[in-house]
């Protein structure tokens, strides 16, 4: 399972597009603080995150996701 984080939802859908085309299972979040959530449940086995996204930015999610 990949994790797309991106606050720009057209390279958010352009990179779920790609990646599922390519037989990967992907979910998809728009900041920080939602891919937080939705790690906790899915539990994906890599996240692709934009750095400079509102609310939780793209440092502070991996250093999240790091810690747990």
């Amino acid at each position: 399972m990949v994790l797309l984080v991106d606050d720009e939802r057209e390279a958010l859908v352009a990179l779920e597009d790609a990646l599922v085309s390519l037989g990967y299972r992907v979910t998809t979040a728009v900041n920080g603080a939602e891919a937080l959530a939705k790690a906790a449940l899915v539990r994906p086995d890599i996240v692709v995150t934009d750095l400079l996204m509102p609310v939780v930015d793209g440092i502070s999610l991996a250093t999240a996701l790091r810690s747990n």
